[in-house]
């Protein structure tokens, strides 16, 4: 498995996803991780190969700031989707939209998307996105002990 962060540390609510990864490493030193800062579109190469994914970032939806999306990305994308001026010049939801033309999305992929409101360079991230780390973070460890369990 690997569980990847989509995000910047230095625009607020976006900071989410690489905070959840290094939590998640802190917790299990033997799963592998990464980071996107940038271009969403990197996590169609990084996804190549694998068996499943999972994936944290924040979403700007105008919704309940702190609420949490899990979407089992798998079939088809039905979760929320970056609106205009995203951090991210490709959204996770046309990446793995790309990937699924391309063949090459995992056969599982699982995305947590936080909706978030504060993303300007040099934000502090809200207390309700702030709030949900330790939660996405168990989120994530039950997927992995869930795979760990289908495997077995």
């Amino acid at each position: 498995m690997l569980v990847v962060g989509v995000g910047n540390d230095l625009r607020g609510d976006d900071g989410i996803g690489p905070a959840v990864v290094r939590r998640v490493s802190e917790a299990r030193a033997e799963v592998r991780v990464a980071v996107l800062l940038g271009d969403a579109a990197d996590l169609v190469e990084l996804m190549r190969g694998e068996a499943h994914v999972v994936i944290v970032d924040a979403v700007a939806c105008a919704g309940e700031v702190g609420r949490i999306h899990r979407v089992d990305a798998s079939r088809s994308w039905e979760g929320p989707r970056q609106p205009e001026g995203s951090t991210h010049a490709l959204g996770v939801a046309e990446a793995i939209e790309l990937a699924r033309a391309l063949h090459c999305l995992p056969p599982r992929v699982t995305v947590f998307g936080i909706e978030g409101t504060r993303f300007g360079i040099g934000e502090e991230p809200s207390p309700e996105v702030r709030a949900t780390e330790d939660l996405v973070v168990a989120a994530v460890l039950g997927e992995m002990e869930r795979a760990e369990v289908d495997v077995a």
